[in-house]
């Protein structure tokens, strides 16, 4: 077969997908799926929406990569796991997606991987314009977390 591959290659130039880098736009994943990447080349998307799902095989992140955190409807983010083939080296733009004034304060993990490069990565957070919530994000063993709190008020007595 790899025989058979190569010589379509070199005589008629047909390119097999085995070796053939794809490369997606968007790519979104459900609570409770899973997306399986098979092949030689990762598969490489601008943009992720973390759905509550996991992604495994060689994924890469493009230059200037979005994932896209949805505010879910009971108040919690969303998330999602990549496999240890993961190349997050170009970074990546966290960004909440949704009622951002409905989420309930608390951490919560949006990326976990096994893989290091996680922990390694060039993780910039979008803060969202919210009136009665702050946000912060954090890398923490190969796991991105965003912390939503509450604006309080502070009282010094002396």
């Amino acid at each position: 077969r790899l025989v058979e591959k190569y010589l379509m290659k070199k005589w008629k130039g047909v390119d097999d997908p085995d070796y053939v880098a794809a490369t997606l736009d968007a790519l979104s994943v459900a609570e409770g799926a899973t997306v399986k990447i098979c092949g030689n080349s990762p598969l490489t998307v601008t943009s992720l929406a973390a759905g509550g799902g996991t992604v495994e095989g060689a994924l890469k992140l493009a230059k200037d990569a979005v994932l896209e955190v949805p505010v879910l409807s009971d108040g919690t983010l969303g998330s999602v796991s990549l496999g240890a083939s993961v190349d997050l080296s170009a970074g990546c733009l966290v960004r909440l997606v949704g009622n951002v004034e409905t989420v309930t304060p608390g951490t919560y993990v949006v990326v976990s991987s096994p893989s290091e490069a996680a922990g390694q990565a060039a993780w910039t957070f979008e803060t969202p314009a919210a009136k009665h919530r702050t946000y912060a994000m954090s890398v923490v063993d190969g796991a991105v977390r965003v912390t939503v709190g509450r604006f309080g008020m502070i009282m010094i007595v002396r």
